[in-house]
């Protein structure tokens, strides 16, 4: 299982267990589209101080 898979299953956790991970990408080990790739895994983001709503995040179709 790729390592950013491992990252998708952190979504199963039980919603009745208030939890909050942050994932860290370094922006100059990783290139654009490993990012984006990865992106697709995470529900949520935080960017700029903000946590949204990841228009990018693919439930359904999650990166293998």
């Amino acid at each position: 299982m790729p390592w950013f898979a491992a990252e998708s299953e952190l979504n199963k956790i039980d919603s009745e267990f208030p939890h909050f991970f942050f994932c860290l990408y370094d922006l100059d080990l990783f290139d654009g589209s490993t990012v984006m790739h990865v992106l697709k895994t995470h529900p949520r983001v935080y960017v700029n101080g903000i946590l949204i709503s990841n228009p990018h995040y693919q439930a359904d179709r999650l990166p293998v």
